[in-house]
């Protein structure tokens, strides 16, 4: 997915974050919590969204981790969605949004929400998922 900006005036991340979120509803997914974050990692970025989004596909529900990149100015919104099944590098979603995921569907799923759990008890470390062969 590509970074997509908009021109919008909002004076907050919440509403810049709800206006990028309603890209989300448009496409059926349901939004059930979402919180910013100021410490954010990626160039051009000023924010990061963190948000509980239920995905119902083929009579079953799950409830994930969609992060979005964020930056806003006086007259400018933008964002770009990354879920926590490939594996988002920003790793602090608070702890009430993952209380109300259901299972992982992934590892990158999995190490993204242990990281978080592990950031929120300070006892950060090296979670990064690596997959396939070493070069």
């Amino acid at each position: 997915m590509g970074y997509t900006t908009a021109y919008h005036h909002v004076r907050t991340d919440a509403e810049a974050a709800r206006y990028a979120l309603k890209e989300v509803e448009r496409a059926g997914i349901k939004v059930l919590a979402f919180s910013t974050d100021r410490h954010v990692i990626g160039h051009g970025y000023g924010f990061v969204t963190y948000a509980a989004v239920e995905v119902v596909e083929n009579d079953r529900r799950d409830v994930i981790c969609m992060t979005v990149l964020q930056h806003r100015t006086d007259s400018e919104v933008g964002w770009k969605f990354v879920d926590e099944t490939m594996g988002p590098n920003n790793e602090r979603c608070p702890i009430a949004i993952l209380n109300m995921l259901t299972p992982p569907q992934n590892d990158y799923a999995a190490s993204f929400r242990k990281a978080s759990r592990l950031f929120h008890e300070g006892r950060v470390e090296n979670v990064t998922l690596h997959t396939g062969e070493a070069a």
